[in-house]
């Protein structure tokens, strides 16, 4: 019986953690790209920053810094971007490069709250960390249920 509780349980922490990575690492990419408007913006700024720092410098975490403007229903709006995050500055530079300052880049806005943006850069269901978080919450629940069918068997 226990063997049936911890096949359980195991499914549903799975199930949990697909949920919200299905929610929060490929819905909200997904409504951005088909609800919200795509628009053109300018970039302002495009640097690499430092994102976190403790005492030893090995833990430094770099990540690109990408400041746009944009303009929508006649008033001009800045965002800026991005998510992506390493410990070497010199694997988020590609970011930084492809983006420099007075480039035109496509910008999404939230056409109910003009103040919201992504930059198009910024927004990708094919992610590979999305990915691998899916495919790891998945593997988890498939290993659940074989589990429990294993143990409802014997």
């Amino acid at each position: 019986m226990a063997k049936i509780i911890d096949s359980l349980a195991i499914i549903a922490v799975s199930l949990v953690f697909l949920s919200i990575g299905a929610y929060f690492l490929l819905y909200q990419d997904y409504d951005v790209m088909n609800n919200w408007k795509n628009i053109s913006g300018t970039v302002t700024n495009s640097s690499v920053i430092l994102v976190d720092s403790v005492s030893d410098s090995s833990d430094e975490m770099y990540g690109p810094h990408i400041s746009y403007k944009y303009s929508f229903g006649n008033k001009s709006y800045s965002g800026h971007c991005c998510s992506a995050s390493s410990n070497l500055p010199s694997l988020v530079q590609p970011i930084v490069d492809r983006n420099p300052i007075g480039k035109n880049v496509d910008v999404f806005v939230n056409p109910n709250n003009p103040y919201q943006s992504r930059l198009a850069d910024d927004v990708n269901l094919f992610d590979p960390f999305k990915l691998f978080f899916m495919f790891c919450s998945g593997g988890i629940l498939i290993l659940g249920i074989w589990s429990l069918i294993f143990s409802l068997k014997n």
